[in-house]
This record gives C-alpha cells, sequence and structure tokens, in this order.
C-alpha cells in the first residue's frame, strides 16, 4: 500500500510547481514590451501636437509555444493594461475578433482645467451675427465667372438678321451704329429715317 502511494507521487507533478515556463515567459514579455513601445511612441507623436488622447490597435493572435492563442492574448494585453494603469493612464479597451483596440487619454488635471478655461473664454466672445466680410465679392466673382463661361458673354450678342442691317450686331465695318452691318445696309439711322420721310413727302405730292 505504501509502495502504491510512492509511485502516484513520482507520477504527479506539484500543482504548485506548474506554472508558465522561461520560455514562455520570454515570449509574452516580448510581445508586451513591443506594444508598450509603440504606445509610447504613439503618445509622444500625440503630445508634441497638444492633444490629450490616442487611438492605437494591438494584435490578438500571438505566437507562444505550447499555449493557446486565447491564454496568450489574456496574459499580453493583461500586462499592456496593468503597465499603463500604473503610469496612470486613463483606457479604454475594446477586443474584436481581428484587433484590439486602445483609447488613451493622457491629459493631467491642469491641462482639463486649462482646456475647459479656453473654451468657456471662447464661447463667452462669440456673435453668431458676424458674417463673412468677403462673402459677397465671391458672389460677385462667380457672377462674372458665370457670365464669361462658354454659351455665355461673346456668344449671346446680336446675331445676322436681328435688330436691322444684313451683317448682324451693333457695329459694322466703319464703326459705332453705321456701315454695313449697323441699322440698315446703306448708312446711319438718321439717313435711314430721312429717306423713309422723303419718300413720303414725295406720295403725298401725287
Amino acid at each position: 500500500m505504501l509502495e502504491r502511494k510512492k509511485e502516484k507521487k513520482n507520477i504527479l507533478v506539484d500543482a504548485n510547481r506548474l506554472g508558465r515556463t522561461r520560455v514562455q515567459e520570454g515570449y509574452i514579455n516580448d510581445h508586451i514590451n513591443d506594444s508598450l513601445r509603440m504606445i509610447a511612441q504613439k503618445i509622444r507623436d500625440a503630445r508634441d501636437e497638444l492633444r490629450h488622447e490616442v487611438l492605437v490597435t494591438i494584435p490578438v493572435v500571438y505566437t507562444v509555444p505550447s499555449m493557446t492563442n486565447a491564454t496568450a492574448m489574456r496574459l499580453i494585453h493583461y500586462g499592456i493594461m496593468k503597465d499603463l494603469k500604473d503610469n496612470h493612464y486613463d483606457i479604454r479597451y475594446h477586443a474584436m475578433p481581428h484587433t484590439c483596440v486602445l483609447k488613451i487619454v493622457f491629459a493631467s488635471r491642469e491641462d482639463e482645467e486649462e482646456a475647459r478655461a479656453q473654451r468657456e473664454f471662447l464661447r463667452s466672445i462669440t456673435d453668431t451675427t458676424l458674417r463673412d466680410p468677403l462673402k459677397p465679392f465671391e458672389t460677385v466673382r462667380q457672377s462674372m465667372r458665370q457670365a464669361t463661361a462658354p454659351g455665355r458673354g461673346s456668344g449671346s450678342r446680336v446675331t445676322s438678321g436681328s435688330a436691322g442691317g444684313s451683317g448682324g450686331g451693333f457695329s459694322g465695318s466703319g464703326g459705332g451704329f453705321s456701315g454695313s452691318s449697323g441699322y440698315g445696309s446703306g448708312g446711319s439711322v438718321a439717313a435711314s429715317v430721312a429717306a423713309e420721310a422723303a419718300e413720303e413727302s414725295a406720295r403725298s405730292a401725287k
């Protein structure tokens, strides 16, 4: 009986001795450090741009020897989040099937108070009745562009056969309203009126 107990003790490993191997720990720490280095760079870039939060993505698939991906992801994500929290970052976490999104906020209390004061100041001097002074000039420029567009402007002048003479338009080769393209083919408007008056007088005399 005692021999059988001794055999079982040699077969089973004490549960207190079970755990992650050094190789697995090395893989997990490498994954955690890679993500933290990437996040640190994103935070520095955002800070240089005077932003107080950043969105980053981290993997959801990891390779750790003799460990399921679910276990590896849990251990690695926990290590990342714990390190961020320990360094006083406000984080939001959303793991999805193909990626994981983190929202990291790093505004201090002084930054938040300063931003709030700036917003209140800008709100206090806001006047919604103000209008863009360049708006009327832009409207005029747009109208001028439309007037000179193809099919408008020079293309809409009086053409042949309209408003009198055979050549069309208001000016002819002789300039002004006279000439072959003006009102009447032989002379000015005054000359045409005089000729019509003379013909009317001649008919009356007969």
